[in-house]
């Protein structure tokens, strides 16, 4: 009879254990995801800033070229 309440002990806490581990995959998953979509966002933020100024630029080159 304790051999089994032992057991369902270990049981109990090998299960807490998994959860805990699933609760740190996820939130470092998700943390992940956030950081990578933050990137990303970054990326293409950074990228339409550049690219007004490269037409303006080229707009400049093609009036020099043209004077």
């Amino acid at each position: 009879y304790s051999k089994i309440i032992t057991l369902f002990k270990l049981e109990v806490k090998y299960f807490h254990v998994q959860d805990l581990r699933i609760e740190i995959k996820r939130e470092v998953l998700t943390s992940i995801l956030v950081y990578r979509i933050a990137y990303i966002i970054s990326q293409k933020n950074s990228q339409d800033l550049l690219r007004p100024r490269q037409s303006i630029q080229s707009v400049f080159l093609r009036q020099s070229k043209l004077n």
